[in-house]
């Protein structure tokens, strides 16, 4: 995407490093976070994410158990909702390559990894 660099309404970044908290924070603040990653069979995907309040199911727990919560976090997982498939998923932040959302004020944000792009 060429982005106009006078235009506000659109913003392209890199990032090197994601970390669970960013991700699950871009999750939680947005209805919809379209998250670019690679699945462990090497196939890219692309998620419509989220963890925002307004959009989880109220009777569906993201864990089975306490158990596999810690298991999750101690792997580094972030476990969101798939607005797609309408289910629980996990994505490891290492391997995400993109992510786009539009913040409150109406400005379209793509991360993508390693690559300097945009202003």
């Amino acid at each position: 995407m060429n982005a106009d660099p006078f235009d506000t309404s659109v913003i392209e970044v890199a990032f090197d490093n994601l970390t669970t908290d960013t991700l699950r924070q871009l999750a939680q603040g947005h209805e919809n976070v379209d998250v670019t990653f690679i699945k462990v069979n090497g196939e890219v995907r692309v998620m419509q994410a989220t963890l925002h309040p307004s959009v989880l199911p109220e009777n569906e727990e993201p864990y089975k158990s306490m158990s596999e919560k810690r298991r999750h976090d101690a792997q580094g997982v972030v476990v969101v909702w798939d607005r797609e498939k309408a289910a629980w998923r996990s994505i490891k932040p290492e391997t995400v390559t993109q992510i786009h959302y539009v913040s409150a004020d109406g400005i379209d944000i793509t991360m993508k990894k390693g690559v300097v792009v945009g202003k």
